[in-house]
């Protein structure tokens, strides 16, 4: 059975998830809740690891997709990085990729993003 981990930092004003395993519909339902709950407490600076994603199906891809849209909304940022080429090319076929903001490492992510 497919598994999602996840781990949380905090870096800068931003909250970073960690995530490793399949992003598919099975096993979203909690990371789609916790980022949920921070976007509803206005916490809108959001990233992604994710370096450790195995599988990815086109729900985890909306699920990307529409946490940006409502981080943007709140007038927050929602960044994606290491992208692994699974998801690169997920992204990319389905044309997402157009609308996100991708880094390729947290070390391009902090001296981007971070002060």
């Amino acid at each position: 059975m497919s598994q999602l981990n996840i781990a949380r930092k905090e870096v800068g004003e931003f909250i970073v998830f960690k995530l490793k395993g399949a992003l598919i519909v099975s096993t979203m339902l909690s990371l789609k809740q916790e980022v949920s709950q921070l976007l509803e407490k206005g916490l809108a600076y959001i990233a992604f690891d994710l370096g450790g994603i195995e599988v990815i199906d086109s729900s985890g891809l909306g699920l990307l997709s529409n946490i940006k849209r409502r981080a943007d909304e709140k007038n927050g940022h929602c960044v994606l990085m290491s992208l692994p080429p699974i998801v690169a090319d997920g992204l990319q076929q389905t044309g997402l990729i157009e609308n996100l903001v991708i880094v390729k490492n947290e070390a391009e992510f902090r001296e981007s993003f971070i002060l």
